[in-house]
């Protein structure tokens, strides 16, 4: 049975728990990501993406060396994963938002969980179709990188918090 609108109504005080939340989260990660120090703290994690990355290409059978975070084709084409490309960032904002967000304790906790997990595993399928576009029609790089992908990302965040926000308005899952 479909809920009515009313149903699925948080109040404004949610909403702005919610967006009080997300901006002290995107505050720290452009902090972070601006200090030299939590930028060599975090190196690991970029190391640990481009291997999965370079691990992924390579059962595809794309041809690619990784060195620390870099990955290179031997036609030249390469990246390097920064933090900012780990997807940390966009998948710890949607955890940010679902858990500020009105539901049940529970509710809130397995959507950021999947949420999280589902943003990742997009941000893997984003950076190597980005490597086969870099190879294959570099020219399309730029435009994939900082158009396409970014507005993907951001749809299927949006989607997935308001798929979740119908499921944590449920009855018995009404906000706190």
């Amino acid at each position: 049975m479909r809920q009515g609108i009313a149903e699925t109504e948080w109040p404004s005080h949610i909403w702005a728990r919610i967006a009080g939340a997300a901006g002290i989260f995107a505050i720290i990660a452009i902090l972070v990501g601006r200090s030299a120090a939590w930028v060599h703290q975090l190196a690991p994690l970029n190391i640990v993406t481009a291997r999965s990355i370079a691990q992924i290409l390579d059962s595809l059978g794309m041809n690619c060396q990784r060195e620390m975070a870099s990955l290179l084709h031997p036609s030249g084409f390469g990246y390097e994963i920064g933090f900012a490309c780990t997807g940390v960032i966009p998948a710890g904002l949607l955890a940010t938002a679902i858990l500020a967000a009105g539901g049940g304790v529970r509710v809130r906790v397995w959507g950021a969980a999947i949420g999280a997990v589902g943003v990742l595993l997009l941000n893997l399928i984003r950076l190597v179709s980005l490597f086969y576009i870099g190879v294959l029609a570099p020219h399309f790089f730029a435009a994939s990188h900082s158009v396409v992908w970014q507005a993907l990302t951001v749809l299927f965040m949006t989607g997935f918090f308001f798929v979740w926000k119908r499921k944590a308005c449920a009855p018995g899952n009404r906000p706190d």
